[in-house]
């Protein structure tokens, strides 16, 4: 479904992603590990045409991504979420999905021709997703006072809204109590068994061992082994990735 094929980026003298093969089957979760200064972010970045590599190529479902804009690889269905999450001041949470869900429509569609979608059937996709995403009791809150957790649940259903076919998940624990990583991660389970394919970006290597089919693990921009939960935490380039060498860590 998705294919980055030796997909490089460098600023300046710093080469943030180097080379990177991955291969992501439809209706997988697939799941991307590194530590801070990874390249990680830099990676879906790449993907969802917020940067332009220096290298290499990103094909989805055979559509080339690079060159594109964010709107266009949106509309073909690639949606992601972002670490620093943002909403508009004064906008509700009903709102701030219904804005998004306008991704996917087209001018016949906003104009609401005889053969568009009518409000009905747009405002009911909305309130399903808002219940998928457990925000329906706050629909009429503004989407800026919501609790952390609900937060980031909103950062879900705007995505949702788009009808991706894919979608790219960039920490999205980052900052939740354990009671909350549970819910997300039955959450995102949930949200693949219902078809979606999920690439997922974590810092919490239980959550990610306990989730993903298959995971990479990146360092210095570098993929530095790929397999299942079991082939990855043996690896020893992974486990000197996060803990150091023995020697290391000793004098740590």
């Amino acid at each position: 479904m998705l294919e980055i094929s030796r997909i490089s980026k460098s600023f300046g003298g710093l080469m943030a992603v180097d080379s990177v093969d991955l291969s992501v089957k439809r209706g997988a979760l697939f799941g991307i590990l590194g530590p801070n200064g990874s390249g990680k972010t830099t990676l879906f970045n790449l993907l969802t045409g917020f940067l332009e590599p220096t290298a290499g190529g990103v094909r989805f479902e055979g559509n080339e991504l690079i060159g594109r804009s964010p709107e266009d690889i949106v509309r073909l269905g690639v949606a992601r979420t972002f670490q620093v999450v943002r909403f508009h001041k004064d906008s509700t949470v009903r709102e701030t999905v219904w804005a998004a869900q306008s991704m996917h429509l087209g001018l016949r569609d906003l104009f609401r021709t005889i053969d568009a979608p009518s409000q009905r059937d747009l405002a009911e996709e909305v309130d399903s997703i808002l219940e998928r995403t457990w925000l329906k009791p706050h629909a009429d809150r503004l989407a800026r006072e919501l609790p952390f957790g609900l937060v980031r649940q909103l950062e879900i259903a705007r995505a949702l809204a788009t009808r991706p076919k894919i979608l790219l998940m960039d920490e999205p624990a980052s900052g939740m109590n354990p009671s909350e990583t549970h819910q997300l991660t039955e959450d995102i389970r949930r949200l693949r068994d219902g078809g979606l394919t999920i690439v997922l970006i974590e810092h919490d290597i239980e959550m990610v061992m306990g989730l993903c089919d298959r995971i990479a693990v990146l360092n210095f921009g570098r993929k530095i082994t790929e397999g299942t939960a079991d082939e990855v935490k043996s690896n020893p380039d992974v486990i000197a990735a996060y803990l150091g060498t023995k020697k290391k860590h000793a004098h740590a």
